[in-house]
C-alpha cells in the first residue's frame, strides 16, 4: 500500500496522518490513570504514567550553536545530554527511524520517503570527541 506518492491528494495524506494519530492516542490513553469513576472497580496508582519526555532527542540548529552546543547533536535521556551528530536529520531518514523502530508494521509507507542526507556540520574538535556518525565511505 502506497500513502505518499507524486501527486498525492490531500485524502491520501489525511488518511496516513490519521492512522499515525490513531496509533499515538491509542498509546497515549494506554498510559492515561484510570478516570475517578473507574477507581472503585480498579486499584492502581493514581498518578499519570504518561511522561512526555523522550529518551532520544536529535536537535539541529545552526544559530544556537556554541562550544558546548553542537549544531546537530542528540540527547540521551537528558535535555542537559548533547552528543555532537555529524549532520542534521533529514525528513527522510527521521520516518525511517520512527516507523521501523516504533511502527514496523507500517513500515510499507518507507518506500514512499527517500532517504536524503543533509551537509556534514560537524566541527573538527567534535569529531575527536564520541559523536554519531552514520556515514561511512563504501
Amino acid at each position: 500500500m502506497s500513502y505518499v506518492t507524486e501527486g498525492t491528494d490531500a485524502s491520501d495524506w489525511d488518511a496516513l496522518n490519521d492512522m499515525l494519530e490513531s496509533e499515538l492516542f491509542a498509546q497515549i490513553q494506554a498510559l492515561e490513570p484510570p478516570r475517578q469513576d473507574d477507581l472503585e472497580a480498579i486499584i492502581v496508582p493514581v498518578t499519570s504514567l504518561l511522561r512526555l519526555r523522550s529518551p532520544i532527542r536529535f536537535d539541529y540548529d545552526p544559530e544556537k550553536q556554541t562550544l558546548s552546543e553542537p549544531s546537530s547533536h542528540v540527547h540521551l535521556s537528558d535535555a542537559g545530554t548533547r552528543i555532537p551528530v555529524h549532520a542534521g536529520l533529514s525528513l527522510g531518514q527521521f520516518v525511517h527511524f520512527v516507523v521501523s523502530q516504533f511502527y514496523p508494521r507500517y513500515s510499507e509507507i518507507l518506500t514512499d520517503f527517500p532517504i536524503t542526507h543533509l551537509d556534514r556540520c560537524i566541527r573538527t574538535e567534535e569529531e575527536h570527541r564520541l559523536h554519531f556518525n552514520w556515514l561511512r565511505d563504501l
